[in-house]
């Protein structure tokens, strides 16, 4: 038992020292080529036109056919995602990996909800 107590307590402590010090990675899914136009004023952009950057990386275009996954991303920084329609600011919002449950995310857009970000445990838009 004392044994088995101490397995857990060392690997739980490997797991902290390998947050602490490691990078995280994002998947971007891909968006139709199409969708409704139907959308609430301003939130509309065509997906040709869609692209994110991450922090002060450069902006790509968002992916339409494959998923992308974007890595070395701090564990312990903050992260700031831009979501960018034909160039012009669209959205934004912050994140930090520990507030998920590991460090492989995955981010969706839609024309209805915007951006979601979730880690690939959560079953959803096709991430798992």
């Amino acid at each position: 038992m004392a044994k088995a107590a101490l397995v857990l307590f060392m690997s739980a402590l490997l797991w902290s020292s390998f947050r602490e010090q490691g990078y995280g990675f994002l998947t971007v899914k891909p968006v139709p080529s199409a969708w409704s136009k139907m959308v609430s004023p301003g939130m509309y952009c065509d997906s040709d036109k869609l692209s994110l950057r991450i922090d002060r990386r450069s902006a790509m275009g968002w992916p339409r056919k494959e998923e992308v996954n974007i890595d070395g991303l701090d564990l312990n920084e903050r992260h700031l995602v831009a979501i960018l329609c034909d160039g012009k600011p669209l959205q934004s919002f912050k994140f930090r990996f520990s507030e998920f449950r590991n460090n492989k995310l995955c981010l969706t857009y839609d024309v209805y909800q915007g951006p979601q970000l979730f880690d690939r445990t959560q079953h959803g838009w096709g991430c798992k």
